[in-house]
């Protein structure tokens, strides 16, 4: 490997990251995890001033923060919103913020088929579970956002059977409740 981070270092970094499964599927590149997720192949994102040309890149505008709302402002600037998890939605990508003692550490992204894919710093990118990378290292997944895919048009996710009984269920309670 050619990156900053050797794979024997993985098990110290990320604990669960080789029983939860992982592989690489890209050598070492200039841009970082939160460029990767934004999709700029070509630039690190981090709040920061940056000058013009510079190789490095933070949202005009957004807070200089390492906050998850200064990332959330960031992403939205793309199009991204909050959703509630990482559950795959046809039609969106998600991308997961991890964060580590209140500071925002990484960004990992959805890919299409409900995998998710991420820049390890300077190093591969990886396809892993959300767990995978949580760790002293990166922390815990703190926040998620999504869009729609380009040419998508997004479909809301149909309630599983369960969920309609269960829903069908409250709503007899509820009227049950009612009449006493």
């Amino acid at each position: 490997m050619n990156g900053s981070m050797p794979e024997e270092y993985y098990d110290r970094d990320f604990p669960d990251l080789t029983r939860l499964g992982w592989r690489r599927t890209s050598d070492p590149a200039y841009h970082n995890c939160i460029a990767y997720a934004a999709g700029d192949f070509v630039r690190k994102w981090w709040p920061g001033d940056y000058p013009p040309n510079s190789h490095d890149y933070w949202p005009p505008g957004v807070p200089q923060e390492e906050t998850v709302e200064a990332f959330t402002f960031a992403f939205q600037t793309l199009g991204y919103a909050p959703c509630a998890d990482g559950t795959w939605e046809p039609g969106y990508e998600k991308v997961a913020i991890y964060v580590w003692r209140d500071a925002v550490q990484h960004m990992a992204k959805q890919q299409e088929d409900g995998t998710w894919i991420s820049k390890l710093g300077g190093d591969e990118d990886i396809q892993h579970t959300l767990d995978g990378i949580e760790g002293p290292l990166y922390g815990k997944v703190a926040a998620f956002l999504k869009r729609p895919l380009p040419g998508a048009d997004p479909q809301p996710v149909k309630p599983s059977r369960l969920r309609r009984f269960i829903q069908a269920v409250a709503r007899l309670f509820g009227r049950s409740r009612k009449n006493l």
